[in-house]
C-alpha cells in the first residue's frame, strides 16, 4: 500500500602516502595519511495511501552531500632482537556519511542537509609487541587498545511520531581493552593455540528516545571476555599412514550492563568442535570424521542494535540460535601425479 524509492550515487577520490624511518637498527618511525573527498546524492519518492492517514503526504526530494574527511596513523616501533618487537601507535579513521534508509519524514527533509549525516570518527591509541622463536616453534602476540568514537551514525526518536527514527550523528562512545594469543609447537606432534581478549565498550553520549540516557551502558554488541584454544595432534602409524585429530573450543560472555529491555549478547557460553582423520601412506586419500558444537550448545544469541555506526539504521531487536550438533564424514581424492 506505501513504499519508498531511494536511488543512491557515490562519487570518491582519495590520496594517500605512507613512510617508514629508521632510526638505527632498533628504533624505526610511520605514519601516514589520507585525504578522501567523497559526494554523495539521492533522489527520493514516497507513495501510498496509508500514511496520509498519519498525517504524512507522499515525499520527493533530491539531496547532496560532500565531505572531505582525513584520516591518519603515526607510530613507533622497536625491535631489541630478530625475535622480539614492540609498537606503540595512533590512528585516526572515519564513516563515511550514511543516508537514512528506513522511513524519511518531512522533518528529515528539512533538517540541515536532509537525510544524510556527517561523517563518523574513531581515534584508537594501541601498543603491544610481538614474539617468534628463530626455530618458528613458538609465536605470540599482545597488544592494549583505546578507541574513541565521536559523531557516531544513530538512529534516534523524537516527538511526535517516536515511531519515525531520525539519522543523526547523536553519540559518542569508547571501547577499551586488551587481547593476546600464543602458537606453540609443543611437540613435534602437538601443536596448540590459545587466546584471550577483554573488551570493555561504554556509550559516553546517546539518547536514542525521550527520557532514555544510555550514557554509560555498555554497546550490547560487544562481548567482554573472549577466548579460544585449539588442538592439532598427528600421530604416524608403523605402516606410514598417519591420524590427525583436531579440538577447538570458542566463547565469550556478555556485559553486564545493557539497555533496558535488551537480551543479553552472545555470552556465557562456549562451542566446541572436532575431527578425527586418516591418511595412508601414499596421502593420495583421505578421510575425515567431524563434529561440530559437540556439547549441542542451542541457547540463544540476542541483541538491540542502534544506528549505522552500531548495526542496522532502524532500532532493530535480533535474535538467532546455535546451529545444533552436526556430525559428517569428509573423503578426499587426490587424482593426477
Amino acid at each position: 500500500l506505501d513504499g519508498q524509492r531511494i536511488t543512491g550515487r557515490t562519487t570518491s577520490i582519495a590520496g594517500f602516502a605512507h613512510g617508514n624511518l629508521h632510526l638505527n637498527r632498533q628504533f624505526s618511525l610511520f605514519g601516514g595519511v589520507r585525504h578522501t573527498r567523497e559526494r554523495k546524492g539521492l533522489d527520493y519518492r514516497s507513495f501510498g495511501e496509508v500514511f496520509t492517514v498519519f498525517g504524512l503526504p507522499p515525499l520527493q526530494h533530491s539531496a547532496r552531500v560532500s565531505s572531505h574527511p582525513v584520516s591518519w596513523t603515526a607510530g613507533l616501533r622497536y625491535r631489541p632482537s630478530g625475535a622480539l618487537m614492540g609498537y606503540a601507535k595512533v590512528s585516526r579513521g572515519y564513516r563515511s556519511a550514511s543516508i537514512k534508509d528506513n522511513f524519511v519524514s518531512a522533518a528529515d527533509i528539512a533538517a540541515g542537509s536532509g537525510f544524510f549525516t556527517r561523517p563518523e570518527f574513531v581515534t584508537n591509541y594501541e601498543s603491544g609487541a610481538k614474539l617468534r622463536t628463530p626455530n618458528g616453534r613458538l609465536r605470540a602476540s599482545a597488544a592494549a587498545f583505546y578507541m574513541d568514537y565521536s559523531d557516531i551514525q544513530v538512529a534516534v526518536s523524537k516527538p511526535p511520531f517516536l515511531f519515525l527514527k531520525s539519522l543523526e550523528n547523536a553519540a559518542r562512545a569508547h571501547i577499551s581493552g586488551f587481547e593476546a594469543d600464543v602458537q606453540a609447537q609443543a611437540t613435534g606432534r602437538l601443536r596448540l593455540v590459545l587466546a584471550a581478549g577483554y573488551t570493555h565498550s561504554r556509550f559516553d553520549r546517546f539518547t536514542p528516545a525521550p527520557g532514555l540516557d544510555l550514557a554509560g551502558f555498555s554497546f550490547g554488541t560487544a562481548p567482554v571476555w573472549t577466548c579460544s584454544a585449539a588442538a592439532d595432534y598427528d600421530l604416524p602409524l608403523r605402516s606410514g599412514a598417519a591420524l590427525g585429530l583436531h579440538l577447538d573450543y570458542a566463547g565469550r560472555t556478555a556485559p553486564s550492563r545493557v539497555p533496558p529491555g535488551v537480551l543479553a549478547f552472545a555470552g556465557d557460553y562456549g562451542i566446541a568442535n572436532g575431527w578425527l582423520g586418516y591418511a595412508p601412506q601414499d596421502r593420495r586419500w583421505s578421510v575425515r570424521l567431524w563434529v561440530r558444537n559437540i556439547f549441542d550448545v542451542n541457547r540463544p544469541a540476542a541483541t538491540k542494535l542502534w544506528g549505522a555506526g552500531l548495526g542496522p539504521l532502524i532500532e532493530n531487536q535480533t535474535i538467532r540460535y546455535e546451529p545444533p550438533r552436526m556430525a559428517g564424514l569428509d573423503l578426499r581424492v587426490q587424482f593426477g601425479g
